[in-house]
């Protein structure tokens, strides 16, 4: 047996020693829950932010970013139809400072492969899930969540995140919201100037890949050289931009 497979498989030794591996890798403290208002106040620190929602879904987090910064400007992209629905529903059309771009960001303009999650089957009930969908294939997802199918794939537009931001003229970002299920890097070769305008981002992060060519955090943290980690959670991470946010 490995030490790894030892330790993980002694939790006295897995409580004692997973949080001095992570220092040693100069990893925070793992926090509780998952982001909140009060450390998105602090961090973006201005009552006028841009924004960019980069997996918006249904417009839950839409929602909740225009409640703690009402004056703000959110760029929202979603390539599901059946989401976009929703989202129009939950936060209107025409909503003031929001504006949904309908597509992936992904390593093209261009149409790009879609895998859409379809339904979610537990013993209570079977309901429509459309919120793992994603560019890569899914792999161990099929194996850690099998209530969770997945329809044939489809094909959606995509737009390459630094020439979206020319053609809309969009400045400094304050903060990027992404869940891409398991596409960061895609998104991240997309966007090697806009990353350099971004003062924060956060994004999910998995310890095991549940999709093809998904990224550890390892592999997360090397492709966003300028950025540090200021917040991590169970799923998500919070980064800073080293030369933007002081």
């Amino acid at each position: 047996m490995s030490i790894k497979r030892a330790i993980a498989a002694v939790p006295f030794l897995k409580r004692m020693l997973v949080p001095l591996y992570d220092r040693m890798r100069g990893l925070p403290p793992l926090d509780v829950g998952e982001i909140d208002e009060d450390t998105l106040r602090r961090a973006i620190d201005k009552p006028n932010p841009t924004i960019l929602e980069i997996g918006a879904n249904d417009g839950m987090h839409t929602v909740w970013f225009r409640k703690i910064f009402p004056d703000a400007t959110i760029h929202c992209f979603e390539p599901d139809a059946r989401a976009i629905q929703r989202f129009h529903e939950r936060v209107g059309k025409d909503a003031p400072g929001i504006f949904l771009h309908q597509s992936a960001v992904g390593p093209i303009n261009g149409d790009v492969t879609f895998y859409p999650s379809d339904s979610c089957n537990t013993a209570e009930r079977e309901s429509l899930w459309d919120c793992s969908g994603s560019l890569k294939q899914p792999t161990g997802h099929l194996d850690v969540h099998p209530e969770i199918a997945f329809a044939d794939p489809i094909t959606i537009p995509s737009v390459r995140l630094d020439d979206w931001r020319v053609k809309h003229g969009v400045g400094m970002i304050d903060f990027i919201w992404m869940d891409v299920q398991g596409a960061e890097l895609d998104v991240f070769s997309s966007a090697a100037s806009t990353l350099e305008s971004t003062r924060y981002l956060y994004t999910e992060y998995v310890v095991e890949p549940l999709y093809k060519d998904q990224p550890t955090l390892t592999g997360l943290v090397a492709a966003l050289p300028s950025f540090r980690i200021v917040k991590r959670y169970r799923n998500d991470i919070l980064l800073k931009n080293r030369s933007l946010a002081q």
